[in-house]
């Protein structure tokens, strides 16, 4: 497998924050704005929302901190799903997959 180059997450990080229908902070000034922390020291990405113009964040997919690799396999997954959620990826959508509305509609 090839290495994930901190590009390709910022890339897909974006894809990620206009699927929210939110925006890439500017600073840690921009409230409301979301943020792709790094910090090799700490483990490497996580993902932060500007709370207040003071800078405060919060960490709506939690606290804990993942490789280049791992924090685009993850993003890709919730790319995935949000598109699966609006019907974008085909066989998916509105239909309910229990067996029990399977057997309401016959």
């Amino acid at each position: 497998m090839a290495r994930t180059s901190r590009s390709q997450v910022e890339g897909v990080f974006g894809h990620l924050v206009r699927a929210l229908g939110g925006h890439v902070a500017a600073s840690h000034k921009d409230v409301g704005g979301w943020m792709l922390d790094y910090d090799a020291a700490y483990g490497g990405y996580n993902i932060e929302r500007i709370s207040n113009a003071s800078g405060a964040v919060s960490q709506p997919f939690g606290s804990g901190r993942h490789s280049a690799s791992e924090m685009w396999e993850m993003i890709r997954f919730g790319l995935m799903c949000l598109d699966m959620r609006a019907g974008k990826i085909a066989g998916y959508g509105d239909k309910r997959g229990s067996r029990r509305s399977r057997r309401s509609r016959a």
